[in-house]
């Protein structure tokens, strides 16, 4: 049970300021202080004695984060004008953030019974003449970061027609090395008001304007211990002494050669309206390029660790972004505006540090490739190719009857089964997975491509309709081309770990194989312990796949992800101002509104706005109801 525990989150004071020195010269000091205080206290209570016990008996944890934010701006800015027509602002300021944390996290086992949930337990518990532990964590953490920076803009324009914006940033984390902290972020845009030249003349088009823009942003999303490394103790509960002496140790690896990941961006872009205004309409042209991007680098197995960060190359970020709007009924009584927006988007990694492979291609694996009839390597990062690929064995069918399958363990074996599978072979109900190459051998160089985690498309549209005192709003927003892999599912049919995966209605559904003749299933038989003793039908992982336990990398259990969200339908009605003279109020809005209706897709899980390449089974948003009114004096 989860006991919950007041807190104080979200609360910070702030002194904002605009102080005016001279005509046009303004002063604008702000000062804000973050307090986030979090506590949890955890109890799980004894176990029957006839279930399946966990491996500690009434644990308790007790955790506690106290987290402050010191933000310090001060900005001064000059606003002038030359005869009326050059129009300037020109600002300059320091950013200050400091951050700290402290936490505290205790946890022990063996309590006496369930009731007391805070820890009062003695440290070691004598369980058959040997001294046991009862202390499960006993850990406390500070740390502090700090970011300084120092900016200046300047913005132009003539007669609002030529508008021009230039800034400089140099930005510092304490983080980095020291000759790594600070960087330097440049960037500039000009705009073109077309439609206030002498010379334009066309009535259907009231407003036109051009712009274009590049500039550098910075990340730094590392913690102090990417940089200098890690050191814990060697006599605690969570790591080995050494012959009973304390002492510390390296928890991970330094790199002192850490550097900001910067994305520098390219914008072109125009805005227009139509007909008097009554339909709007904005394209964007991006081209993002990051470089220096902050990762975790695997180490090969025999390193005493398992990753390093470092600057993983460069990755870009293509594509085009469109919102139309529009008044499309503009009546006395009657109204109707709608908005609809459509963004593409286009990733590609174009460089990645020299490793003496093809495309300098990190982790991935070999696969057959029938169109060149032999072995190459895919998945992984690769110069070249679109990131978060997923692959996954391929299911051709599902045995109708155990004649089938012995015909097919003849000639192939399944060396992805389990050690018991393997053993057993195939039998009626099981999956009939692609032997890609032909060798008469299902192993990892069958994996197939199936698709991408993230989506490359993705919008909204948003219709409001008005009569007299009566306002509808109805909103959706889409996403496509990408896989979900529904693991969840998949753990339910496959039973995981054959003691605690419930049975879907699925398992005795007309789609799944259930008695010996059963032709043209999609769904293999339902099984127990599918991975651990299993043909693992169902959980199976592949090396390029999304392979994870929530996951289940068979190409049957894949599906696209492509949905319509009904996001939020909202009604509200404006009380006549005749009524609301009575009581003195200048105002009344009565409104409902239902958020997360539904939506229409062809997944069949529990949430399609699953962008890791699988749903392992978690909440999908809730549906909410809003009822209220405002009211104004």
């Amino acid at each position: 049970m989860m006991i919950p525990v007041p807190q104080v989150k979200g609360w910070y004071p702030g002194l904002p300021s605009d102080l005016t020195i001279t005509k046009g010269l303004h002063f604008k000091p702000s000062f804000s202080y973050l307090i986030d205080d979090y506590k949890e206290l955890f109890m799980r209570k004894g176990t029957p004695v006839d279930e399946v016990q966990p491996s500690t008996q009434r644990q308790k944890n007790d955790y506690t984060k106290n987290a402050r934010q010191l933000m310090i701006d001060q900005v001064l800015q000059y606003d002038f004008s030359i005869k009326d027509v050059h129009n300037f602002t020109a600002l300059g300021g320091v950013n200050f953030i400091r951050n700290t944390d402290h936490v505290a996290s205790l946890g022990s086992q063996r309590g006496s019974n369930d009731y007391i949930y805070t820890i009062n337990e003695p440290p070691t518990t004598v369980i058959n003449g040997v001294v046991m532990s009862n202390v499960t964590n006993f850990a406390t953490t500070i740390g502090e970061s700090r970011s300084a920076s120092a900016f200046t803009q300047v913005n132009y324009d003539y007669k609002a027609k030529y508008l021009f914006s230039g800034s400089l940033r140099y930005d510092g984390f304490s983080n980095f090395a020291i000759e790594n902290k600070y960087a330097f972020f440049p960037s500039a845009s000009i705009g073109w008001n077309v439609h206030k030249e002498d010379f334009w003349n066309v009535k259907a088009i009231n407003a036109l304007k051009l712009r274009a823009s590049w500039g550098a942003a910075g990340l730094s999303d590392l913690s102090i211990t990417d940089t200098y490394g890690g050191y814990a103790s060697v006599l605690d509960n969570r790591t080995a002494n050494y012959g009973q002496s304390s002492g510390i140790l390296r928890s991970n690896l330094a790199n002192y050669n850490l550097r900001w990941e910067s994305t520098e961006t390219t914008d072109l872009a125009f805005d227009a309206s139509f007909l008097n205004s009554r339909i709007n309409l904005t394209v964007d042209y991006y081209n993002k390029r990051t470089k220096d991007r902050l990762a975790s680098k695997p180490l090969p197995s025999e390193s005493p660790f398992g990753s390093i960060a470092f600057n993983n190359g460069e990755l870009r970020n293509r594509g085009v972004e469109i919102e139309l709007g529009a008044a499309i009924i503009k009546g006395n009584d009657f109204k109707w505006d709608a908005n609809f927006s459509f963004a593409y988007n286009q990733a590609l990694i174009t460089k990645l540090p020299d490793n003496g492979r093809a495309k300098n291609r990190q982790g991935g694996d070999m696969i057959f490739d029938p169109a060149s009839n032999s072995l190459v390597e895919a998945g992984g990062f690769a110069e070249g190719e679109r990131p978060y690929p997923i692959y996954a064995y391929r299911v051709t069918g599902v045995f109708a009857t155990d004649e089938e399958a012995k015909a097919w363990n003849a000639k192939v074996k399944d060396n992805l089964a389990s050690p018991q599978g393997i053993t057993v072979g195939k039998r009626g109900g099981d999956y009939i997975f692609d032997d890609v190459n032909g060798d008469g051998v299902i192993d990892t160089k069958d994996q197939v491509f199936m698709g991408y985690r993230n989506p490359n498309k993705m919008g909204g549209m948003q219709n409001t309709f008005s009569y007299k005192n009566i306002s509808l709003r109805f909103t959706v927003d889409y996403a496509m081309g990408h896989l979900i892999s529904n693991g969840a599912l998949a753990r339910s049919l496959g039973q995981g770990r054959a003691f605690n995966e419930g049975a879907p209605s699925i398992a005795i559904g007309p789609d799944i194989w259930q008695k010996q003749g059963d032709e043209g299933k999609k769904y293999a038989r339902f099984s127990f312990a599918d991975y651990d003793f299993g043909q693992r039908n169902y959980l199976r992982n592949a090396p390029l796949g999304n392979n994870n336990s929530y996951n289940s990398d068979v190409s049957a259990m894949y599906s696209k992800g492509d949905f319509l969200a009904f996001r939020e339908i909202s009604i509200s009605y404006d009380v006549p101002k005749k009524v609301l003279e009575k009581i003195k109020a200048s105002g009344l809005n009565i409104f409902a509104t239902v958020y997360n209706v539904g939506y229409l897709t062809k997944y069949e899980g529990l949430n399609p706005e699953v962008y890791t390449g699988f749903d392992p089974g978690g909440y999908p948003r809730p549906r909410q109801f809003l009822l209220g009114a405002t009211l104004k004096f």
